[in-house]
């Protein structure tokens, strides 16, 4: 059986599929499986031992809106250069776990015998569908929906894992930050302050604290984040004054997961890095205001998600001129959950 997978975004979206990657690949063992991703969460499955093509849409100069007859020659581009190689397969199924124009658009035109999604996705995504499963529950979390298409194609979904791959060169990267950075046989933990949108940051004046706190406990502070999230990690270590080490913009996905594996927690936003972080089975505290965790939280760690439950929580916007969703959340609330951990 050939399978093609198409979810394309964002790291969190991605690293929720790879429960339904697991699922299929331990069931039908002698399944082909390839997928179809963007470039941003390429790295991820860069390499994967249960996958035998990646194939890269190459999306992100699109715009935020493809939809928009503007973007329309990219999109063609785009997706001549990804059917030059998925366009010589024939898959029997193909499996669109995004449910947007974009993934429609390439369920669509691949060669497939089956394909496969729910009812009732967005912008009309599923008119491309041959089976589709009944609509969705949108207060169900991403990975049991994902789940639920496996189950359907047979596959056994008890225990759901996500699992990572690492080469040689991610193991030696890992080895030389350990080396270099001094943290050998340390305590350590992860800060995550950064987020894609403005309305999921929560303060430096919060992360500081917390810090302070856990350098206090022994364990020495790493924050994670892109070359983005540098003015975070500056504030950060100013106000903590505890000389956090500062890795943003520094690790790759891979090597990141390796450093989360010798961590004792990790403290951070709703993130694309938190979700790896969950997903290398590390204790986990998340911190949620505009977006619902019983969606897309931390699966294996949703009883560590911090919300301040205000009415307005969640209202999915990304701009808010009075974030207190976030703000509010406190730094006592943080570290009573650090405690029940440590």
């Amino acid at each position: 059986m050939r399978i093609l997978i198409i979810k394309l975004s964002a790291i969190g979206d991605v690293i929720h599929s790879l429960a339904f990657l697991n699922a299929m690949k331990k069931s039908f063992p002698a399944s082909k499986i390839s997928w179809v991703v963007s470039e941003k969460a390429f790295s991820i499955l860069e390499g994967h031992p249960m996958l035998e093509n990646v194939f890269v849409f190459k999306r992100d100069k699109l715009g935020k809106n493809p939809l928009n007859p503007i973007n329309w020659m990219e999109i063609n581009r785009s997706l001549k250069l990804l059917f030059k190689d998925i366009g010589k397969i024939k898959f029997d199924i193909a499996v669109d776990l995004q449910g947007l124009f974009k993934s429609g658009i390439i369920t669509n035109l691949v060669n497939a015998e089956e394909k496969i999604g729910f009812a009732g996705q967005r912008e009309l995504s599923s008119l491309f569908l041959t089976r589709k499963l009944p609509k969705y529950n949108y207060e169900t979390h991403a990975v049991d929906r994902y789940l639920s298409i496996a189950k359907y194609l047979g596959a056994d979904i008890e225990n759901p894992g996500f699992p990572l791959y690492y080469n040689q060169n991610d193991y030696d990267l890992f080895e030389k930050i350990l080396n270099d950075n001094k943290l050998l046989g340390k305590d350590i933990a992860g800060i995550i302050p950064g987020a894609g949108w403005k309305t999921k940051l929560w303060t430096s004046h919060g992360f500081s604290k917390v810090v302070t706190y856990l350098n206090n406990k022994g364990i020495k502070s790493i924050i994670i984040g892109s070359d983005a999230d540098k003015h975070h990690a500056s504030e950060i270590i100013s106000q903590s004054g505890t000389n956090p080490i500062d890795f943003t913009g520094k690790t790759s996905l891979k090597v990141l997961a390796l450093l989360y594996k010798k961590m004792k927690m990790v403290i951070s936003t709703d993130t694309g890095p938190m979700h790896l972080a969950d997903a290398s089975g590390i204790p986990v505290i998340s911190l949620f205001g505009t977006t619902a965790p019983w969606r897309t939280g931390p699966y294996h760690n949703i009883n560590n998600v911090i919300r301040t439950g205000i009415k307005c929580s969640p209202c999915f916007r990304k701009n808010c001129t009075n974030p207190v969703c976030m703000t509010e959340i406190s730094p006592e609330s943080v570290i009573e959950k650090i405690n029940k951990i440590l």
